[in-house]
């Protein structure tokens, strides 16, 4: 059995801001909607790590990107860097937000939580950083393009493994 959840996207990131949380939990910029869906994908999450005679694995990819930096002066290897840097960061960001909340909820049930995203049993989490080399807006008009630009993705998936 298999059980996808919708793309998430989570943008509205200031010029140099990678914190994952302050977006989130802006209601300006995140709906309710998004932040309920997100909290659905860390509780399957959280459910294939604490169940583990259920056979069912979680798998996470969170998709940092950056808007592109047309900074005067900067060469264009350092613009590359640089967006790719912040997309990291996000992406980062993003992850441990998500490690932190399946520990809470595992140790909220009484489980030993791992400490790190490599030491999940059930739950793969992995990240990558686009820089802007998956623009929306290619050519920026205004900063709400920019701000739609600097995003992070989250794609997740639950399957059941079958009974032999």
């Amino acid at each position: 059995m298999k059980n996808d959840f919708d793309e998430l996207i989570f943008s509205g990131f200031a010029s140099q801001h990678i914190d994952f949380p302050t977006v989130l939990n802006d209601s300006d910029i995140t709906a309710p909607e998004k932040r309920d869906q997100l909290d659905a994908m860390i509780e399957a999450a959280t459910a294939a790590e604490s169940d583990l005679l259920s056979g069912t694995f979680f798998c996470m990819l969170i998709v940092g990107h950056s808007d592109r930096d047309d900074t005067p002066g900067r060469s264009p290897e350092q613009r590359r860097q640089l967006e790719l840097d912040n997309s990291g960061l996000r992406a980062e960001s993003a992850e441990a937000f998500v490690m932190d909340a399946i520990f809470q909820r595992l140790q909220a049930q009484g489980i030993a939580a791992p400490v790190s995203a490599d030491s999940l049993q059930f739950v793969q989490l992995r990240r990558i950083a686009c820089g802007a080399a998956d623009l929306l807006f290619t050519t920026p008009e205004d900063e709400g393009e920019r701000l739609a630009n600097r995003r992070v993705q989250i794609f997740g998936t639950a399957f059941t493994t079958p009974a032999s």
